[in-house]
């Protein structure tokens, strides 16, 4: 089973095309490339989690994946009441778009921002903390560095909504803040969105900018009724 969570050759462009490592791109992609033809070829099945790289990978060696959805261990039950926050969990870079969700919280002035998980690079993590100082807004976001599998249940319960800024090929974080009741904003045809409705388990803007990403949240954040509700969708 040849089982790709991102083709090589995509994550290399995605993720590494700023890195040291792009000086050897012009070799080692003619390498990955080549490994990654031959073992999705001969595979008796190749899977991937979701649409977003099924085409590229039909396109680029010729094969026709199955879609299998990642999965995830579930809560017993949903929270009775949670927090009014704007939550966003899940590993974090520059290239996340981190910044975007001060800029979102900023046009709110009465809510608050929790945002989890661990950064791949120190400076990005020291940039993060600086911008929330010039901007005023120490006091109003709270910074989770780290977090375990029981510990994502309290930090859910904080939360009203659960928003990404970045286009996602699947977003195992997204799955996690659903399955806790969270209704969910992230920008659309991200993998995820393939098994939730627009409008009715969340809301997944066109494009991760301020302005659609406000839209988004504005009718969550001013209706705590309506955001557990959809939640519990």
């Amino acid at each position: 089973l040849a089982v790709i969570h991102d083709p090589m050759v995509y994550i290399l462009d995605k993720v590494y095309s700023t890195t040291p490592l792009r000086f050897f791109f012009p070799v080692l992609k003619q390498i990955v490339a080549f490994l990654e033809a031959n073992f999705t070829k001969y595979a008796k099945m190749c899977l991937v989690d979701s649409n977003v790289h099924a085409k590229y990978l039909q396109q680029k060696y010729g094969v026709r994946p199955f879609i299998l959805y990642l999965g995830i261990n579930p809560p017993k039950r949903l929270p009775k009441r949670r927090g009014g926050a704007i939550l966003s969990f899940g590993r974090w870079d520059v290239g996340k778009n981190p910044q975007m969700l001060l800029k979102l919280l900023l046009k709110f002035p009465k809510a608050k921002l929790v945002i989890a998980g661990s950064w791949t690079k120190k400076a990005d993590f020291s940039q993060f903390k600086e911008q929330v100082l010039a901007e005023n807004l120490s006091k109003r976001v709270e910074i989770i560095p780290s977090y375990s599998e029981k510990e994502l249940g309290r930090i859910c319960k904080k939360g009203r909504v659960w928003v990404h800024p970045h286009f996602e090929a699947f977003s195992l974080s997204a799955l996690e803040a659903a399955s806790y009741g969270l209704p969910i904003v992230i920008p659309a045809k991200s993998g995820v969105t393939e098994i939730f409705k627009n409008g009715v388990h969340g809301f997944f803007p066109t494009s991760p900018t301020v302005g659609q990403f406000q839209k988004a949240v504005e009718p969550l954040l001013l209706d705590e009724n309506k955001a557990f509700k959809m939640g519990a969708e």
